[in-house]
This record gives C-alpha cells, structure tokens and sequence, in this order.
C-alpha cells in the first residue's frame, strides 16, 4: 500500500493535485476500519485450543463479510506460520472461498488449514522447521516464539517436539481432533539432549521459556493494525502490544 500511495503522491504532484491529502487520510481511515472489523472477528469466532492449534467456528467462511474474512484470516496464516509478511491476499480469498464447502485441506504461507466439523483449524506445517540450535535470550524461535533462558547447559537444544513423541503424548481435549492437536504439538519448541527429547519448552525444568509472537508485526507495528495485532495476542497468548507513542496518533 505504502508503494501504491507513493506512486499515486507522485501522479497527483505533477499534475498539481489538491486532494492528494484527503486520499491519503480516506486509505488510512479505511486501513483502520478494516482492521476493528477483523480484529472484531477473532474475538467471536477464534479460539486457541491446544498450543499451536487455533479454531475458526465452523460458519467462519459463511456468515461473515467476505474482506474483513480475508483480512482475519490473513492475520492467522501469517501468524501461525510465523511468517513476517501476511499472506498474499488473492490466494488468501481463494483459500476463504474453497472453505465454504468440506472437505478442505490446504496449506499457505506455512500454515495448514483443515476443516472439519468441529470448524476451522489452523496449524504449523511440518516442513521447513528449524534445526536444533542452543538457547540464546531473546532469540525468534520459527518466527513464532521468543525465547528467553538465563543459560542453558552445554550440550542441550531447542528442536521441534516432533511426531514420535506428540503421537505417545496423551491428549484431552474435547475442543479438537487428537489428530490435529498432535500435530500442532509435533511443530512446537522442545529441549534436547543429543537424541534424547526432555520436553515442550516450558515443561522442561530449566531456566527457559518461550513467548507467542505475532510474526508479521514483531519487528514493525503500523499504528492502523493495533486493534487487530491486540486480538491476535489476546488468541495465543503474546504480550500486548504497547500503545502509540503520540495521542491521537491516526488522526494526526
């Protein structure tokens, strides 16, 4: 958008234009009601229920307007996948279409998204996780989790859980397929030593542990996204994001 708007100030310089400002005001306006409307969407149609694992209600693809649809579920790609950029949003409004019927299975932007009756479930893809690394403080784990330790001892790692050890983990959750909430736990953060897996982040007793991240927003946070960048934290869990450094910051 910011390309977009940069070639229309230069168009509307040369020909001595005298909306160009209220162009800019309108798209940024419009930025920000579109991102209320989608962060409005999670907070009654999303749910976290297993780490890694979010639910979309079952008529997600159906009873709501179709942009602020894709914009939510741009959001959720982009985050569950952690990836730095949300998804592109034609192949995102083709995927929100192909949801309207079942069975879908589809995988974007390293997300895989999987309808059943329960509702919509978005996961981590299994390909292209990382390799195993030593804990360092303040290190971006997948694009999705931060990871803070106080030290690590020599010889242990951070590796993906993997599909061995959640398929012999016992799950009870009413909320989702077993079959998805394993998979979703197979791409979470574990501790290793050499082969040996001691356990998801967080459970392991040592000094380390890992924070959500809203992937697309964890290095630059445009002031029009924060309603829907405090939905998004308030579904998995992430800090919340600060508030803008200037009162009446969009209005400006």
């Amino acid at each position: 958008e910011r390309a977009r708007l940069r070639a229309s100030a230069g168009q509307a310089i040369k020909a001595g234009s005298a909306g160009l400002m209220a162009r800019i005001v309108e798209a940024q306006r419009r930025r920000i009601a579109d991102g209320a409307k989608a962060a409005a969407i999670l907070a009654s149609q999303a749910t976290c229920v297993a780490p890694g694992l979010i639910r979309l209600a079952p008529d997600f693809a159906t009873a709501l307007p179709a942009e602020a649809a894709v914009y939510a579920l741009r959001a959720l790609l982009g985050v569950t996948g952690g990836m730095a950029h949300l998804p592109d949003e034609g192949r995102s409004a083709s995927l929100l279409e192909r949801l309207r019927s079942l069975p879908t299975r589809a995988t974007l932007s390293r997300s895989v998204v999987d309808m059943r009756r329960q509702g919509i479930f978005l996961r981590r893809e299994l390909r292209g996780l990382p390799g195993p690394q030593p804990a360092v403080d303040g290190m971006l784990w997948d694009g999705r989790l931060r990871v803070r330790s106080t030290g690590i001892q020599d010889g242990l790692t951070i590796a993906p859980f993997g599909t061995e050890n959640a398929r012999r983990m016992v799950v009870d959750n009413a909320g989702a397929p077993q079959s998805l909430v394993r998979a979703a736990l197979a791409a979470e953060p574990a501790l290793w030593s050499g082969q040996d897996c001691l356990g998801l982040v967080g459970d392991a007793q040592v000094n380390i542990e890992a924070t959500r991240v809203a992937g697309p927003w964890a290095q630059f946070l445009p002031s029009f996204d924060l309603a829907l960048v405090r939905a998004v934290g308030r579904l998995i869990g992430c800090p919340d994001a600060p508030p803008p450094p200037l009162r009446g910051h969009n209005e400006a």
